[in-house]
């Protein structure tokens, strides 16, 4: 793909596209989102933090994720907790039209980035052990599993990965 990307905090007004986006990823491989999460009510938390991230082709939302403090993902036992102010990346998707070309990898960059200009010094996050291709990518940008835990009826992975 040779289109130039935009890479921003999304915008309220973009609430319907990041909704529909989350719904264009449901059932892929090692997703266990569904019609009930991520639902409007978080949506409207990542919004109203302004931790919701997109990449987008023009004005179509094509990437989103959100880093963003959340004290439950913290007081897992499965993370190491050597971070001051950790940020825990959640959310993370890409348009399955856009997928396998590098996205994901773009859009974690830059929400790495944009977080650690925020004061966040280290990045939390869950990931499906079933999700191969999310697993990949994470290990591969330098984040260490911790642990494992048990969270909203699943099993989860616990990466970590301290921000510069």
């Amino acid at each position: 793909m040779n289109t130039p990307f935009s890479f921003r905090k999304v915008p309220v007004t973009d609430g319907p596209q990041v909704l529909q986006l989350y719904r264009s990823v449901c059932g892929i491989d090692g997703c266990i989102w569904s019609d009930a999460y991520p639902n409007q009510e978080i949506l409207d938390e990542d919004l109203s933090a302004c931790a919701l991230y997109g990449l987008y082709d023009g004005e179509k939302l094509i990437a989103a994720g959100t880093a963003i403090m959340d004290e439950e993902l913290m007081q897992q036992d499965c993370f190491c907790n050597h971070f001051s102010n950790p940020a825990a990346l959640e959310r993370l998707c890409v348009s399955p039209s856009y997928q396998h070309h590098g996205l994901a990898r773009t859009l974690l960059t830059q929400i790495e980035q944009s977080a650690a200009g925020e004061g966040y010094d280290g990045m939390l996050l869950l990931v499906n052990p079933k999700s191969v291709a999310a697993v990949g990518l994470y290990q591969s940008m330098g984040y260490r599993k911790q642990g494992e835990t048990y969270l909203f009826d699943v099993d989860w992975h616990c990466y970590e990965k301290p921000l510069k």
